[in-house]
């Protein structure tokens, strides 16, 4: 750079980043009831005692997925460890307690994952599954705030801002959107939560505007003009309603009138 003043190291970028990130409130967008249990610090010891359990999936937390083995199981069981699901509990606790013994497992669940699929460009049907990388990304976002904040490796903070950087451009594909299903909501809340919690990337203000004009646009063609889900099922309403609260709790939408306005119909 021809400013003497710019970073020029990665030890100097790593602390102009941190600088950055204290500048800005962020959130861990949690996409599971887990968050609104009683006693959520209980129930993640439980899980890393004896794993996470959800339907035929089950994973250890103690440390990175078996990614072989898994290419053997059911299609949800595949979806769900690329979709980091297991890390929900682990992200929830550490947004509750000091230190970062919880952040550090889920940490090296992901940094396995990036060393995987994005530095050595393993090939997996799932590891690109639309609805696994808005979920994903949820969580990539707030992971990499926090191992600047407490001050990891440089290198290992390189590959989550290369991955973060990937995800944003992949959930901007207007032709890998699902437009017409619940998946592509959580594509958005994947790609709202990496241009809210990273402004600093240089695609966190194109993306937002991709966010406000896709969600838009979804909310028109998934409900009614009263607010009623297209598909007539109270009970998947609702699941849709707990979900785009989650958007509004977020405070990431506040300026975004018209798309509040539609939430809040719904």
């Amino acid at each position: 750079s021809e400013n003497d003043k710019q970073p020029k190291t990665s030890k100097e970028v790593i602390a102009a980043l941190s600088n950055s990130a204290n500048s800005s409130e962020y959130r861990y967008f949690s996409e599971s009831a887990f968050a609104w249990i009683d006693d959520p610090i209980s129930e993640v010891e439980k899980q890393i005692d004896e794993g996470f359990i959800s339907g035929q999936a089950h994973f250890d937390l103690n440390k990175p997925l078996n990614w072989a083995e898994l290419s053997g199981q059911i299609r949800n069981v595949r979806y769900k460890a690329h979709a980091w699901l297991m890390m929900d509990s682990l992200l929830v606790a550490d947004g509750l307690v000091e230190g970062n013994q919880y952040l550090q497992k889920a940490v090296d669940i992901a940094d396995d994952w990036i060393r995987q699929f994005i530095i050595s460009s393993n090939p997996d049907e799932f590891a690109w599954y639309d609805m696994a990388v808005g979920q994903r990304a949820t969580k990539l976002a707030y992971m990499l705030r926090r191992i600047i904040e407490e001050d990891f490796s440089v290198e290992q903070i390189f590959r989550f801002i290369l991955s973060s950087e990937i995800h944003s451009i992949e959930l901007m594909q207007v032709n890998r959107i699902a437009t017409h299903s619940n998946h592509g909501l959580f594509q958005m809340a994947g790609l709202l939560s990496l241009s809210r919690t990273i402004p600093w990337l240089n695609l966190s203000d194109p993306s937002f505007e991709f966010v406000e004009k896709t969600l838009t646009s979804m909310l028109s063609t998934q409900f009614s003009v009263e607010g009623m889900h297209l598909e007539h099922s109270p009970d998947y309403h609702l699941y849709m309603v707990n979900h785009l609260k989650s958007f509004i709790d977020s405070g990431w939408l506040n300026e975004s009138k018209e798309l509040n306005s539609m939430i809040e119909k719904v």
